[in-house]
Formats: C-alpha cells, structure tokens, sequence
C-alpha cells in the first residue's frame, strides 16, 4: 500500500508558496499562481488535444490552453481577435481547423450597437473586405445586372 503525503511547497523552481489543494486535501503539486493554465494533465506548451465536444486545443508558451482555430485565426489575420469576433468552421467540422476553412464572425454585446460603432469596427479592421462589398453594389446598380439586389447609395470619399 502506498502512503501519499500531502505535497506542501510549490514544484515550481523558486516559488516559496503552499499547493494547491484538491477537494480531499491533496497537494496538487503548485501554488495556485503556477496552477493556472496548467490543465489537469500537465501538458507540456505546444501540446494539443480534443475536447468532448469536438474543438481542438493547444496549451501555449505562456501557459494558457485555448481553441486552436482563435490561434489559427489571429495568425492568418496578424492580430488578436478583438471583443465580439469568433471563428466560425465553415464546412461545421470542429477539427478542421485549416485556414480556408475559418472565416471570422462578428456579434457584438450587447445587442442593439450603435451604427456608428459597427461602422467604425468595420473600417478599422476589414477595410479591404468593405472596399470590395462597395465596389460590388456601386457596380450591380450602375449597370443593373442584378435587380434583385437592393439599392444603396453611392458613397463618395
């Protein structure tokens, strides 16, 4: 039979602080500073795995575990994802975490934003997207290809 003692000092080099402890008492091997971001399973940073409900995780060099396609998607773009954006899977497969397959969705919270703010969401971070939508309506109206669409005015800089 194995006697377990309760771990009582941080495995952390260095770090003077007491264990977290589990519900029985149990010393979970770091203070609750280090513990952070460390999952239940150590994994190491680079580390990846698949949750139950399908989504891919990475642990990072700082420490923090987080969905593989918010990573995928902040490198593709070259910035973090700012408040209200998500990753959506376009084919639905949660794994399938290539670029082509991510595309960002906006939903801001609460709802009911001012225009004038989503504008300037818009303007500030997908210009291109937006000069290319301008273009498209500017030209479906002026030559009436499609009557469907519906009419918007010219916007002049």
């Amino acid at each position: 039979m194995t006697v377990r003692i309760p771990a009582a000092i941080c495995m952390e080099d260095g770090c003077p602080l007491p264990v977290r402890r589990n519900n029985k008492g149990w010393g979970m091997g770091y203070c609750v500073e280090h513990w952070k971001g460390r999952g239940c399973r150590y994994r190491v940073p680079g580390s990846r795995y698949t949750k139950s409900d399908g989504y891919v995780v990475v642990k990072l060099e700082d420490g923090r575990i987080i969905a593989e396609h918010r990573v995928v998607m902040e490198r593709e773009i070259g910035r973090p994802l700012e408040r209200g954006e998500t990753v959506h899977h376009i084919n639905g497969v949660r794994d399938d975490n290539r670029p082509e397959n991510l595309e960002i969705w906006y939903s801001p919270q609460p709802y009911g934003q001012r225009v004038e703010d989503l504008i300037r969401y818009v303007v500030t971070h997908h210009r291109d997207v937006l000069i290319g939508v301008l273009e498209q309506f500017q030209s479906g109206r002026s030559t009436g290809e499609d009557p469907e669409q519906p009419r918007v005015p010219v916007l002049h800089p």
